[in-house]
């Protein structure tokens, strides 16, 4: 009989009307990123799901093959139609295509099928009401489906079944990181297919099949619509030859010939520590195996009463085999000697104060090869990754068990079958997974697990989702921040966006890359007279901001002398208000003006003399040195530039402190060179413009300047909610995160490379939302250099990659060091893995 005779949407029957399933996409989890308390809160929640579920349930954790062309097409697709370098793009990325299709990259996939139709062992829960009234239903059809009646499936009983379906995808969506989606019924058919064909190539779908009907459709003698479903779907699916062996199968299909063993998990060890190797058997051994392994975890739900029932009569049978063999000549046997205890334990579990249920059980993994002795060597492998936890191979049921591999089936064999708690169901983290990043976008480096997974992000991804834009990237010198942020910059110009890119130490190389120096502008500001009052403030901050912007500038050129706050503040607002008058453009200069005539209430004021020292201090930058950016004069315009979609912005020897540095210890040169970065980065978003429907990015180096006090980190955080309402995507660049958890809830991606310091990583890893005292994560973040880091992606998922230019002469390009001390290029494609 065929395991399988009918699909409905997401619904699954099995051998009879009586083994209906409901079928769900699970979202993996990337697990390796988590902290030890994200990982325990992991397995709770999928603990509570196996409890809650109250019914019999399979979990799938199968291999979807990532394919370079799939990326490419969707990566193309990224390409703005009416600004974006198409030529440029599609050559870039089919340097991606080339590099990545050598690769055999695939992704798990996951799915659970839980039984609508209560099993015996269930009694009660949250689908027991609607599986008891299903049953009288259903019991009244006999035969696979209704094939043989007349009658076939009534309306009113399919609604009753997807009434029943409703309630488990609800059940499912209450669980924190467990969420669920039902899937297609060609979804299920890449279920069934891609069984037949493990180990040689994915299957593939033909999707316009699913468009014809699947039933036919009649009104019975009562006047009801009735479906007789269409044998012909799955009979197409499952159309393969298969040759049984005792130990193998040979199944030959439309994609080739597939010989396939299937093993079962035997019993767990006594003593298994979670997080750990021996606990994550749906993870860290098929991670650790080096090739696909597909595995089914299927189970029947037995209610705690009838659970202690079943557990004390194993007791009382584990005590009589163990009275027995220690009156024997050799005396108990290791297995048996334990047993005793192992049945106690789980009798304790069960007689908690949470009454759970047990599950009872195992594990199916099938491994499928392209020839006998490849299938041997991946079995011997297999054992090897799961170390003292046994694989048994059925000799003369491998047809049964790979039976059992498909969607919504019980585990076949009652004597291989095992009891579980939920607790050790949850520490098999069947969601587990080590990828992240967005699903479509542009490479930008692989993950440093044994997978290799390729890491995607897509910089305008956080805007189509309603998140955080701003992205940090943070590192030591030498760690590959800097690199990094010209790669996403390369990128956003290709893809046409606007770029502005904020370059104080002058090492940016974006010239040299292809195609962009047709299209670059490059500002050298400087203390040159001509560009005068190109950054006053008055000029280019937007009309809500002009106020702020220009006392926090003027200030810090009086370096925060607070008896000067009251008359600066009061200047710049009567300017503002009598140049909107008379429709003239302010500037600082006339704030000056102001101030040098005793301020706002005239020479006579008591307060005169401290508007006209306030006065005197700023002539001082009027027309010399890097300040006189600040202040333009009407007469003498500075020149009309930036128009180019990539804009440069350096600052040579811009006066910085040392990091750490405290505002009041801060040199007159180090305050000119703060209040004239602030003004950078107020004309970046100037530069931009204000159309919201063309994506702009903000490439911010040497942000840590502005992150270490409170002024500067609130223009920071005007630039944040100017990016997120504007289109635009901030990429702040800083060696030091000290600060920047003040901004925690305003930032979206992040890039946490190498640290110097165990304080500076530990501010890092809270950052990343990872556990601050665990030392293997803060050594390993230590020793990151050369683009590894921690990345989190929009979604929260945290994985550890190393950025990957593919191209060794676009790393040469953009490197920002010296000839002469040029390492080895290991984040160029030639030698990444090796490093890794």
């Amino acid at each position: 009989m065929q395991p399988l005779t009918h699909v409905h949407n997401n619904i699954v029957f099995g051998r009879n009307l009586h083994d209906v399933w409901a079928v769900y996409r699970l979202s993996p989890v990337a697990y390796t990123g988590l902290t030890y308390s994200a990982k325990n809160e992991l397995r709770s929640d999928i603990a509570a799901l196996a409890y809650h579920v109250a019914a019999d349930f399979q979990i799938l954790r199968l291999n979807r093959p990532w394919s370079a062309d799939e990326y490419a097409y969707g990566a193309l697709r990224k390409c703005s139609r009416a600004h974006g370098h198409h030529a440029l793009w599609a050559k870039y990325i089919e340097t991606h295509r080339q590099a990545l299709s050598h690769q055999q990259v695939v992704r798990p996939d996951i799915y659970m099928a839980i039984r609508l139709l209560g099993a015996s062992g269930t009694s009660g829960g949250a689908l027991s009401e609607l599986a008891s009234s299903i049953n009288t239903l259903m019991a009244r059809l006999g035969g696979p489906l209704g094939l043989s009646n007349p009658r076939g499936l009534s309306n009113k009983e399919i609604q009753a079944i997807e009434v029943a379906e409703r309630r488990a995808r609800h059940l499912l969506d209450s669980f924190g990181q467990v969420r669920a989606t039902p899937v297609s019924s060609d979804t299920i058919e890449w279920l069934v297919r891609r069984s037949f064909s493990r180990g040689i190539g994915d299957p593939k779908i033909d999707y316009q099949f699913h468009l014809r009907a699947e039933a036919v459709t009649f009104a019975n003698p009562d006047g009801d619509i009735a479906f007789e479903p269409l044998s012909r779907r799955l009979l197409r699916w499952q159309n393969a030859a298969i040759y049984r062996d005792a130990r193998l199968l040979r199944i030959v299909s439309e994609e080739g010939e597939s010989y396939q063993a299937q093993l079962v998990v035997g019993a767990l060890p006594e003593l298994r520590y979670f997080p750990g190797d021996d606990a994550e058997l749906l993870f860290s051994p098929l991670e650790r195996a080096g090739f696909p392994v597909d595995a089914s975890f299927s189970v029947r739900w037995v209610e705690n009463k009838r659970a202690i029932q079943e557990i004390r009569k194993k007791k009382i049978d584990a005590d009589q085999q163990f009275r027995e063999e220690t009156y024997g000549e050799h005396g108990p046997s290791p297995e048996t000697a334990q047993r005793p205890m192992q049945v106690r334990d789980l009798e304790e579990d069960l007689t908690s104060t949470a009454r759970p249920p047990m599950l009872h059980g195992g594990t199916i993994l099938s491994v499928g090869a392209a020839s006998i002795e490849q299938l041997e060597e991946r079995v011997d492998r297999l054992r090897a990754a799961f170390g003292t936890i046994a694989l048994h191979r059925p000799i003369g049921h491998q047809h049964r068990y790979f039976q059992a591999s498909l969607p919504g089936q019980a585990f076949p064999s009652p004597a291989l079958s095992d009891p579980y708690t939920i607790d050790e169901f949850g520490a098999m983290v069947p969601l587990a997974c080590d990828h992240g990043g967005s699903a479509v976008g542009p490479y930008i480096g692989y993950t440093l697990g044994l997978s290799h997974q390729p890491i995607l992000w897509d910089m305008q991804e956080a805007h189509n989702t309603d998140k955080p834009p701003t992205t940090l990237i943070a590192g030591t010198l030498g760690s590959g921040k800097t690199m990094f942020l010209q790669l996403a910059l390369q990128q956003a110009f290709m893809r046409g966006s606007r770029v502005v890119d904020i370059d104080p130490k002058g090492d940016h190389n974006l010239a040299n890359l292809p195609g962009v120096a047709e299209h670059l502008e490059t500002i050298e500001l400087s203390g040159e007279a001509r560009y005068r009052g190109l950054l006053d403030p008055l000029r280019i901050s937007r009309p809500e901001a002009r106020f702020d912007m220009t006392v926090n500038f003027l200030m810090m050129l009086l370096q925060d002398r607070e008896e000067f706050s009251i008359e600066v503040s009061e200047a710049v607002k009567y300017v503002i208000e009598e140049t909107t008058r008379s429709g003239e453009e302010p500037t600082c200069l006339d704030v000056v003006e102001v101030l040098a005539a005793g301020g706002m209430h005239g020479a006579t004021s008591p307060t005169a003399a401290v508007a006209q020292q306030a006065a005197r201090a700023l002539r001082v930058y009027v027309d010399a040195g890097l300040a006189q950016l600040g202040f333009a004069d009407p007469n003498n315009p500075p020149p009309a530039v930036g128009k180019a979609q990539v804009v440069s912005l350096r600052v040579r020897n811009l006066p910085r402190p040392n990091p750490g540095t405290p505002r009041d210890q801060f040199t007159p040169d180090e305050w000119i060179g703060a209040a004239v970065l602030g003004l950078v980065a107020i004309y970046a978003m100037h530069l931009m413009g204000e159309d919201r429907s063309r994506h702009k990015a903000l490439g911010f180096d040497e942000a840590w300047f502005l992150l270490q006090d409170s002024s500067g980190r609130k223009l920071i955080e005007q630039l944040m909610r100017w990016g997120r309402s504007e289109n635009a995507t901030l990429l702040l660049v800083t060696h030091m995160v000290g600060d920047s958890d003040q901004l925690d809830n305003l930032i979206g991606p992040r890039f946490i490379f190498g640290m110097e310091s165990e304080e500076e990583m530990r501010k890092a890893l809270a950052l990343l939302h990872l556990d601050t005292d665990d030392a293997a994560l803060i050594k390993r973040g230590l020793s990151f250099r050369k683009g590894r880091c921690f990345f989190r992606d929009s979604n929260g998922q945290v994985v550890q990659m190393q950025v990957d230019l593919v191209d060794d002469e676009l790393l040469r390009a953009l490197s920002t060091t010296p000839p002469e001390e040029q390492p080895s290029a290991v984040t160029g494609r030639a030698t990444a893995d090796a490093a890794a």
